[in-house]
């Protein structure tokens, strides 16, 4: 063999990996790109020799660490043209390849190897170490036992294995499957297109997908997956840390054991997190869930299993649509909320905020402490509230709203009817559309009201106001204090009062109306007949019908009446005002108009005297002119009277009425017919006698036994002394009795009695010193009574109504006060509970609005690279603002320490942190 001379040494370079000096000449150039020289060969090779002689190898291996080591220095160093064929020193194997090693194998233009037992077979390629191939044009396979067979590929290592145009394997035991793929550590392969695997043992499999760190995998396209044993399988999905698999499309799983399991678009970052829904599911934190689509659970142990639902805290649970913020927070139900600690929302549309909470009807709502929200759009704010009924309400403490539509607003309240309401302290309203407000109340009768203190409404329509009152009637009502209303449609008002009648009132203190349609009022007065009334003090109407003004007076018969002080009516039909030993007059009486009309004295004594003016008596003659009492006209004549006097001595001759002659020889002892035997009496008419004192008998069949009494009319009878009798077939007994009408019978004395068929008997008995203007079966009213003045005068209806009507509006007025008081009360604790509510409203604002600061601090510093950070972030919800700040330092490239705080205008909130990877 030839050999050819070698230019000029320019250096001598130790080879650490060999342990001994290479060199380099003149005559190497860098494809013109650098001044700079590396050197060419710069000794004789021998080609001709293949001896195992290790003297005639060292050249051989010299020569191999020389070209190993400025291919490390330089990728510059080889021609892109090959050796100058011109330069003395080249060696021409094969036009355009450079071959330097000790086989003889053809090589294709422009490629090189270098080494033992490699192969440049592509074009412009490279085999450079020992048993690597190159085997497509472009090619570059450095190491050993590296195959880069694809156009453009790299193996540089050792056992990796380029496969398809353009990929790069380099380390130990990479492979590089389809185009353009890279994989670069040990054990790592890059099978898809575009691919990346880094580190050791990953696997890219998808289409530009990235697997970098230690046995991680990304096979779905556009996937990364770094870290330690990640599996990102979704397309764009992303896998960092440990352990995370990331299986759906846009998928993340960051940190340590996290899975992005569902279709699309979920995220799962922290420790143990799991993102399975269907899309757009997040867990954040440490052993959270996020099961359905739109999802999202954030913080420790939580599980968002519905759709678009959040779980944020610590071990909380949603299902569709809900959301559970906080401790132990568990919103089972569609569209529910649990927001605080330990709160359950388990039916559609529920919230239960605060502590303790549950929320299980649907839509309702449980706010505060330790309330439960059974009913359906039920509502139960505080402390230990509970809400059964369907749109019911509890808001204070240990309040139960069971009815339907019901309220129980407080402490200690009970609202178990439909429609009721329970409002103060203790109260409870069992019957439907029934009120209980105050403290102590009981309403449990249907629309019943009980407001006050310790009040009982037992019964329908019933009310019981002010304090220990009852009413337990349907339609009573109880006001005041310590009164009951018993009887159906009775009243009871004032204090100590007892209603037991039926549509019985009892007003004032302590009255007793305990018969149907009775009433009492004033003071201790009792109404125990059937539509009696007592009114006044301590009065007693004890007979139906029978009535009582005044004082310590009793009407004790049938439709009788007592009037004044003491009196007593004790007669069916009558009407008194004084008793027996204690008579009255009724004074300021005015003069009668119509026939029952009640005629004062004066008016009588008139009529009396115009009654005896109009007889004249003359020797001669004598006429009776027409008189009349009251609207009655007396037209008898006497028309003419002769040869006598009128008188009833002997011998005396007249002409009776009708104008007949009585014989000279009658007398008014025997068969006359006008007998005037009392002293001083007169006798007129047929058949009519006068024997008493000064008596008149003045008509037909008249008799008059009593002294000074009187009797004009028809057959009537007087035998009473100082009583009169008007009218027709009367008959009077009683002494100073006056009779004006027909058809009446009397014994009473000191009586009056007026009209027609009047009497003056009661139970049987005729009452003496009454006035009776009818009977049992006829009453008659006395009309045009004027107002009573002196405390023993009459009254009219319009008088009596008057002061009914002014006891009544005194206590509705009392009543009134009483509501207005209540009502003012209840105002300032509804002001007082909405302003409590505001406060708890902005607190929750601030809140979220640190919470958000806070977030937004942390967020801003998260990509920065320098070792110490420092983020600022605002954070607002509702009206309040919040700022946060916040310092991060890198102690060690795996650790870091930070300390960051919250500020609004009223609250601050801090936290320090540790951070540490691997």
């Amino acid at each position: 063999m030839k050999e050819q001379a070698v230019n000029k040494i320019f250096k001598k370079i130790w080879n650490q990996s060999l342990g001994q000096v290479v060199v380099t000449s003149e005559t190497a150039k860098s494809a013109g790109k650098t001044s700079g020289v590396t050197g060419s060969i710069s000794q004789t090779i021998s080609l001709s020799s293949h001896s195992s002689n290790s003297s005639s190898n060292y050249p051989i291996l010299t020569l191999k660490a020389l070209v190993l080591g400025m291919t490390a220095i330089s990728a510059t160093v080889w021609a892109d043209t090959g050796f100058d064929n011109t330069d003395p020193s080249y060696i021409d194997l094969n036009k355009n390849s450079s071959d330097v090693d000790l086989d003889e194998n053809p090589m294709p233009s422009f490629s090189t190897e270098v080494g033992f037992d490699n192969m440049a077979g592509g074009i412009f390629s490279s085999a450079v170490g020992s048993k690597n191939q190159a085997m497509h044009d472009s090619s570059n396979a450095i190491g050993y036992n590296n195959k880069a067979s694809g156009h453009e590929s790299s193996a540089v290592g050792s056992n990796n294995n380029a496969q398809t145009w353009g990929t790069v394997a380099i380390g130990n035991g990479n492979a590089a499957v389809e185009e353009y793929g890279v994989a670069m550590g040990a054990g790592n392969r890059a099978s898809g297109f575009f691919s990346n695997a880094l580190g050791r043992g990953n696997e890219a499999s998808g289409m530009y997908s990235s697997a970098s760190g230690n046995e991680s995998t990304a096979s779905g396209e556009n996937s990364s997956a770094v870290g330690y044993i990640n599996d990102a399988s979704g397309e764009n999905s992303s896998a960092m840390g440990a352990n995370n698999t990331a299986s759906g499309i846009n998928s993340s799983a960051v940190g340590y054991n996290n899975e992005a399991a569902g279709e699309e678009n979920n995220t799962a970052v922290g420790y143990n997190n799991t993102a399975s829904g269907m899309f757009n599911s997040s867990a954040i934190g440490f052993s959270n869930e996020a099961k359905e689509r739109n999802s999202s659970a954030l913080g420790n142990s939580n599980s968002a299993a519905g759709y678009f639902s959040s779980a944020i805290g610590y071990n909380n649970n949603t299902s569709d649509y809900s959301s559970a913020v906080g401790y132990t927070n568990s919103a089972t139900g569609a569209f529910s909320n649990a927001i605080g600690d330990s709160n359950t929302a388990t039916t559609f549309g529920t919230s239960a905020l605060g502590s303790g909470n549950t929320a299980s009807g649907e839509y309702s709502s449980a706010m505060g402490n330790s309330n439960r929200a059974e009913g359906f759009w039920s509502s139960a704010l505080g402390h230990a509230n509970r809400t059964s009924g369907m749109y019911s309400s509890a808001v204070g403490n240990e309040n139960n709203a069971s009815g339907e539509n019901s309220n129980a607003l407080g402490h200690s309240n009970t609202a178990t009817g439909a429609v009721s309401n329970a409002v103060g302290v203790s109260n409870e309203a069992s019957g439907a559309a029934s009120s209980a407000i105050g403290r102590s109340n009981i309403a449990s009768g249907n629309a019943s009201s009980a407001i006050g203190y310790k009040n009982d409404a037992d019964s329908e329509y019933s009310s019981a106001l002010g304090s220990f009152n009852k009413a337990t009637g349907i339609n009573s009502s109880a006001l005041g204090r310590s009164n009951t209303a018993s009887g159906n449609a009775s009243s009871a008002v004032g204090r100590s009062n007892i209603a037991s009648g039926n549509a019985s009132s009892a007003v004032g203190y302590k009255n007793d109306a305990d018969s149907e349609y009775s009433s009492a009022l004033g003071s201790f007065n009792k109404a125990t007949g059937i539509n009696s009334s007592a009114v006044g003090y301590r009065n007693i109407a004890s007979s139906s019908f029978s009535s009582v003004f005044g004082s310590n007076s009793r009407a004790t018969a049938a439709r009788a009446t007592a009037i004044g002080h003491n009196s007593l009516a004790d007669e069916v039909d009558t009407i008194s005002v004084g008793r027996v030993g204690s008579e009255k007059r009724i004074t300021n009486v005015a003069d009668p108009k119509n026939d029952y009309d009640a005629a004062n004295k004066r008016y009588v004594d008139d009529q009396i005297l115009v009654l005896q003016r109009n007889f004249l008596v003359a020797p001669q003659s004598a006429m009776i002119q027409p008189a009349s009492i009251g609207p009655a006209p007396i037209e008898n004549e006497i028309s003419r009277f002769t040869f006598a006097e009128f008188a009833t001595a002997d011998n005396a001759s007249m002409r009776s009425v009708e104008g007949d002659a009585i014989d000279n020889n009658a007398t008014s002892a025997n068969n006359a017919a006008w007998q005037g035997e009392g002293e001083q009496s007169i006798a007129i008419g047929d058949g009519a006698e006068a024997s008493g004192v000064q008596s008149i008998s003045i008509g037909t069949g008249n008799k008059v036994t009593g002294d000074h009494s009187g009797a004009i009319g028809d057959p009537s009878v007087v035998s009473g002394d100082n009583s009169y009798s008007f009218g027709n077939d009367n008959t009077v007994l009683g002494d100073n009795t006056f009779v004006v009408g027909n058809n009446v019978n009397t014994s009473a004395e000191n009586a009056v009695v007026l009209g027609n068929n009047s009497s003056s008997v009661s139970s049987d008995l005729d009452r003496d010193n009454t006035v009776s203007v009818g009977s049992a079966s006829n009453q008659r009213q006395i009309i045009n009574v004027a107002d009573g003045t002196d405390e023993h005068d009459a009254v009219n209806v319009r008088q009596l109504q008057a002061e009914k009507t002014n006891a009544i509006e005194t206590a509705n007025a009392y009543t009134d006060t009483g509501i207005a008081t209540l009502n003012n009360t209840f105002q300032s604790y509804e002001v007082e509970t909405d302003r409590r509510f505001r406060e708890v409203d902005e607190r929750f604002d601030r809140q979220g609005a640190m919470s958000a600061a806070m977030l937004n601090m942390a967020t801003s510093t998260s990509g920065l690279s320098g070792k110490n950070r420092i983020g600022i972030g605002a954070g607002f919800q509702g009206s309040e603002q919040a700022v946060s700040v916040g310092y991060q330092r890198v102690i060690h490239p795996n650790a870091s320490v930070s300390v960051g705080g919250a500020f609004t205008k009223d609250e601050t909130s801090g936290g320090v942190g540790l951070g540490y990877s691997w």
